[in-house]
């Protein structure tokens, strides 16, 4: 009995899609207008016809799709490839353009410098260590030599300490080892400038009379004394002021102007002074 109604629903169903199509053959057909039936059966249908037009079209793109899912799987590929190189193409542009805008500054300060000078690049430094040495690219055939000064348009960077024929290692102001003769700018207090191991990137200043005048925001220059670095080199600005050992005199820490983390560009002192005062020589290195 139950396959009986089974198959007479079957059967029903058939018959309505005959009909339906009967429907859409008849009414289809050019004719100056439809009778009345024909438009309820054709509005009533409208619903229905609607799904199976959307259920083709639907079919008809995952067919599409599936066809072609090779092809558009490569061109993704490709795609992908392109935005990733142009990015990188980006990238480069940006990097060349910030390095031509550090050179530009560099070859400026260079021409107004009143010493000879040999421009290099840092290619090496242990990134874990501001106070680390930095190693250069010029070297002895650049006459490059030991204990040459190191600047660059911020200020002192440090002096060398070995060379090779086609590198030099270079000992900043800001590692522990390091010491230059200073001068506090507006006092002309002497002053001794040392690296800090308990602040990284910052120095220890020490004044040479126990009754010095150094206040927070002083600029400090090199004195020239000792015949390493050249007089009048901005070293960095004092930063903070405190009683020396004992509570007897002053000591300050000095933040150098050079910024060691990103330095990638530097120029050595490989001739002498033009003869220029040591306070013109401080507003060339910072206006």
């Amino acid at each position: 009995m139950y396959q009986f109604l089974s198959n007479k629903r079957i059967l029903g169903y058939i018959a309505a899609c005959l009909a339906v199509l009967s429907v859409i053959y008849v009414t289809s057909r050019e004719r100056a207008g439809l009778t009345r039936w024909e438009e309820l059966i054709r509005e009533s249908m409208r619903p229905l016809l609607s799904i199976i037009s959307d259920i083709a079209s639907g079919l008809n793109r995952s067919l599409w799709a599936l066809t072609h899912i090779g092809q558009l799987s490569r061109e993704n590929v490709a795609l992908t490839r392109q935005v990733l190189e142009l990015k990188a193409q980006l990238l480069e542009l940006a990097e060349y353009k910030a390095e031509n805008d550090r050179l530009r500054r560099l070859l400026g300060f260079r021409e107004a410098a009143p010493y000879a000078t040999v421009a290099a690049r840092v290619i090496g430094r242990d990134p874990s260590r501001l106070s680390s040495t930095l190693l250069i690219d010029k070297g002895q055939k650049d006459g490059v030599a030991k204990d040459m000064a190191v600047i660059t348009f911020g200020g002192l960077v440090g002096r060398v300490i070995s060379v090779t024929a086609n590198t030099a290692t270079v000992l900043p102001v800001i590692d522990p080892r390091s010491a230059v003769g200073g001068i506090i700018y507006r006092t002309r207090d002497l002053v001794l400038v040392e690296g800090y191991a308990g602040s990284p990137g910052l120095c220890m200043l020490k004044p040479l009379s126990s009754d010095a005048d150094i206040v927070a925001g002083d600029q400090v220059l090199s004195s020239g004394l000792g015949g390493v670095f050249p007089k009048g080199l901005l070293v960095g600005r004092v930063v903070e002021v405190t009683k020396g050992k004992y509570s007897v005199g002053k000591v300050a820490l000095v933040e150098p102007d050079v910024d060691f983390s990103k330095l990638e560009e530097v120029l050595v002192i490989t001739g002498g002074s033009a003869g220029r005062t040591d306070s013109s020589r401080a507003r060339e290195v910072r206006p």
